[in-house]
């Protein structure tokens, strides 16, 4: 036997592993729920020595808060997951499944005559699924185009934003390859990020637009700043004014298990933010963060685009 065969490369997708999910923190809403996360994480805190040891850096304090909140968080809130609507209508699972019991029916006919009539039955009920099917496709999409109506004369751009990219249904294409300064294409993963990297550092880098031997001489004035370290009022009252629904840092821990948490942990923070202040040095984490590129039109290869 000859064959030809053809072969072609397909893109490796992302597992559910590589992507970094997001605590279900809505579920904080709930008295219950809440009032249990935060005594765990005090009692997780109470199980790992954060103040006896006055030795420990700042890294390994942080490090020990960052796992108690992501442990009990992932124990007690879970993870979040994107809920699957159902906008096939009851009546058309009715006629999916009149049609699936015709082709059964079609397979089964031997004689030709009858065959042909199942077949013309089969092509009539098909049609009356496709139908019913846009019919309530078009119920759904009206039902959302309503509620993201609604979101907009509320002000709630957040799910205005989210209803608009379920209806549009568009997802932002991944571009794996870019160029270099000199236009060559890069495409060895390692050799991408340095690339990023490099733009970036320019990018917010950039040069004084002054010169500084034109500023002129301000006169020494002394202010009378409190220099002591942050005081647990301070500290809760910072919390408190955390804005909920906002994307977490690379730590995970979102601005809903913070403020919720403080009042009871507040000890474990104040801790923290004493070493901080003493050494003059905060976490690694917290001089990190994540970039997302936002691509304009022209060649999406130029990180200049």
């Amino acid at each position: 036997m000859i064959a030809h065969l053809q072969i072609k490369l397909r893109a490796q997708k992302k597992t559910q592993q590589d992507l970094k999910k997001l605590y279900d923190t809505d579920k904080l809403q709930d008295q219950k729920i809440r009032r249990d996360f935060c005594i765990s994480v005090w009692n997780k805190f109470d199980a790992l020595p954060v103040e006896a040891n006055d030795s420990e850096s700042v890294e390994e304090k942080w490090e020990k808060i960052k796992s108690a909140y992501t442990t009990i968080a992932a124990e007690k809130l879970g993870f979040r997951k994107k809920p699957k609507e159902r906008w096939i209508s009851d009546i058309t699972w009715k006629l999916i499944d009149e049609r699936k019991t015709l082709k059964q029916a079609m397979l089964i006919d031997t004689t030709r005559c009858s065959e042909l009539a199942t077949k013309q039955i089969y092509k009539e009920k098909d049609k009356e699924v496709k139908k019913s099917a846009r019919k309530d496709k078009r119920q759904f999409l009206e039902k959302k185009a309503a509620l993201a109506e609604e979101a907009d004369r509320k002000g709630d751009s957040k799910t205005l934003y989210r209803l608009t990219n379920e209806m549009v249904g568009k997802q932002s294409s991944r571009i794996t390859l870019v160029k270099d300064e000199n236009g060559s294409i890069i495409s060895d993963p390692e050799k991408i990020d340095e690339r990023w990297a490099s733009h970036f550092e320019k990018l917010l880098n950039r040069p004084r637009t002054c010169d500084q031997a034109n500023v002129p001489d301000i006169p020494f004035m002394y202010l009378d700043f409190n220099t002591d370290p942050p005081s647990a009022e301070e500290i809760m009252h910072a919390a408190k004014k955390l804005k909920n629904g906002r994307a977490p840092g690379i730590d995970g821990i979102s601005a809903e298990m913070l403020k919720y948490s403080i009042s009871t942990c507040i000890s474990i923070w104040l801790s923290l933010f004493t070493k901080i202040w003493t050494l003059v040095k905060v976490p690694r984490d917290w001089s990190r963060g994540i970039t997302v590129k936002l691509f304009k039109e022209g060649d999406l290869m130029n990180c200049h685009n």
